[in-house]
């Protein structure tokens, strides 16, 4: 079927997809007492980090610590509150890097996302009690401990690192020792005078009879509130003096494409002004007459579900640019999907839901489970990629019908190969003020991640 047709077709019923590209988040670098914006910590680490339902966490003791002292500060990452459920305080602000089960080498992998995405300044690092566990070496573990701190700091190359002495694992306490003395080999090591990497003893006054839970590796809230105390002596100066610079701003812009730029909708303001409080300078370009040389010097590319799907057809689809799409008529013309109606891509009418596939990944904004991202219920788009691409969420009960589908730069897909990132997302036409507070932190984390 050719494209054009499925294009004529998508555009009668109307269809459309999110999509989004990602832009860095700045703070600014002066003193806390004077400065506009907080100092951005990103708490890193595994399940001691993220906590499970019921849990306190070390970072709800530590924000409370930190506020009441009068210091401005901003926890920051793309996960939210603790694992299945909710904490027992929920009175503190709840973003951070903590990933249940993760080891060092996994963070490692995600190290330079996260980096740039949150804008972190400081970042607290937890890590090598998952390595210990699942039977990783001490030496192993730390260069994996030593690519987390490399590939953060090519985003920014002042950041401070307070990198965690880890608490006990009850039946493990030589190896844990081990561990943390490398730990602090390491941080002298990588430590220099415009990235500080200091080490944080969480380990010397943790009881395991009084401070670990039954399984003998989570804290209790004794155990939380140690860690706390810890972390925030280690963060003092850093708090009270000069905090490390955030990373420079996003280089180029966002080029929108919508179909009436003087007179645009509701959804195109809507996402228009989001992209603005990202931090993006966006130039808004007209179905009828933008070019893909539009594109040169910009970060992103969006092509609104406003524009007649027939001009713009295939313009962008080799664009070495990341572009974001919420007009399903283009997909096929772009090489995400293939073309046949209701096989390769569809809608689903009236739906509030999108279930979580791969809670991990940066898209999912630390979401998990099934969410209602739009309310009241509109269409949610679908599209089927390559098995070269990755499926974050499916549209409700329905596994076959991918809401949230993404392609990392290089990856195969259904047409070519992705010349950069690309990225499917669930919204229609008209659905984007009506997104709820988690259709629009998937659409934020997914404009973080597709810039990355």
């Amino acid at each position: 079927m050719r494209a054009t047709s499925v294009c004529r077709r998508w555009l009668t019923l109307s269809l459309v997809f999110v999509a989004l590209l990602g832009a860095s988040m700045w703070a600014g670098s002066i003193p806390v007492q004077a400065q506009a914006a907080p100092i951005r910590i990103m708490p890193t680490g595994d399940s001691i980090t993220e906590g499970a339902a019921g849990d306190a966490t070390y970072r709800y003791f530590l924000w409370q610590s930190l506020v009441n002292a009068g210091n401005s500060v901003d926890f920051v990452g793309t996960m939210t509150g603790v694992s299945s459920g909710t904490p027992k305080y929920p009175n503190f602000d709840q973003n951070h890097e903590g990933h249940s089960g993760w080891r060092a080498d996994r963070m490692a992998n995600s190290a330079t996302s996260w980096a740039t995405s949150s804008a972190a300044q400081i970042v607290l690092l937890h890590a090598g009690t998952n390595d210990l566990v699942q039977s990783q070496t001490v030496a192993s573990t730390i260069i994996d401990l030593t690519n987390i701190i490399k590939r953060m700091r090519t985003a920014n190359p002042q950041m401070t690192f307070l990198m965690a002495k880890i608490i006990p694992i009850a039946g493990m306490t030589s190896l844990v020792q081990q561990l943390n003395t490398a730990i602090g080999t390491l941080a002298t090591q990588m430590n220099t005078a415009t990235s500080r990497v200091v080490a944080v003893d969480l380990y010397t006054g943790f009881s395991v009879t009084t401070d670990l839970k039954a399984d003998g590796i989570h804290p209790t809230e004794s155990g939380y509130q140690k860690m706390a105390n810890n972390w925030a002596t280690a963060l003092a100066p850093f708090l009270t003096s000069t905090p490390p610079p955030p990373p420079p701003p996003p280089t180029g812009g966002a080029l929108f494409v919508v179909g009436t730029p003087a007179a645009m909708s509701a959804a195109d303001t809507a996402i228009l002004n989001r992209l603005t409080g990202l931090g993006l300078a966006v130039t808004v370009a007209d179905d009828d007459s933008v070019q893909a040389s539009a594109a040169s010097g910009k970060s992103v590319v969006l092509i609104s579900a406003s524009v007649i799907p027939d001009k713009i057809g295939s313009k962008f689809a080799g664009t070495a640019v990341p572009l974001v799409t919420w007009e399903g008529g283009l997909y096929d013309d772009l090489g995400m999907t293939g073309s046949v109606l209701g096989t390769d891509l569809g809608e689903s009418v009236s739906k509030k839901k999108i279930t979580i596939l791969l809670p991990s990944h940066p898209i999912a904004a630390g979401r998990s489970g099934t969410i209602i991202a739009v309310d009241p219920g509109a269409k949610l788009m679908w599209g089927r990629p390559s098995a070269s691409g990755v499926i974050v969420a499916h549209v409700g009960d329905f596994p076959a019908l991918p809401a949230v589908f993404a392609y990392e730069t290089g990856a195969g897909m259904v047409v070519g190969a992705a010349p950069a990132r690309r990225v499917g997302l669930f919204l229609n036409a008209t659905t984007a003020p009506t997104l709820t507070v988690d259709g629009w932190a998937i659409f934020d984390a997914a404009v973080n991640w597709a810039r990355a």
